[in-house]
């Protein structure tokens, strides 16, 4: 049995895609906020925010940091790519249960730590 050569060619082509796809995990976190002042007014500033990871939700350890200098706040709303300027590595997000706290400029970390949830497909 012949095979047509346009059909082994589209064939080739779809195995030789597939091949180079791979599940690699991106070592990066999206990182949305608002920032609104005391009397709930959103901002529109630039500034500096800090975040970290610690290895529970208490904040005991600090596992991960990085400041991102310089962030626009438009409308209150503001986002980071964390991992951007320390990579995030696999220890980090292992599975186990983590918490984060930002700090804005030269203010305090937030207090309590944020623990860090997964989405709903991240389980698949």
């Amino acid at each position: 049995m012949r095979i047509p050569l346009r059909l082994l060619i589209i064939a080739t082509l779809a195995i030789t895609m597939a091949a180079g796809v791979t599940a690699d995990v991106p070592p990066l976190l999206n990182y949305q906020g608002h920032l609104a002042d005391s009397l709930g007014v959103s901002l529109d500033t630039t500034m500096d925010i800090t975040f970290v990871i610690y290895d529970d939700t208490l904040g005991s350890t600090a596992l991960w940091g990085e400041t991102h200098n310089g962030v626009e706040v438009i409308s209150g709303a503001f986002h980071i790519l964390l991992g951007s300027i320390n990579p995030l590595t696999p220890a980090v997000l292992d599975g186990s249960l983590r918490s984060m706290t930002l700090q804005l400029g030269s203010g305090p970390e937030s207090d309590p730590p944020m623990p860090i949830v997964s989405v709903a497909y991240a389980y698949r």
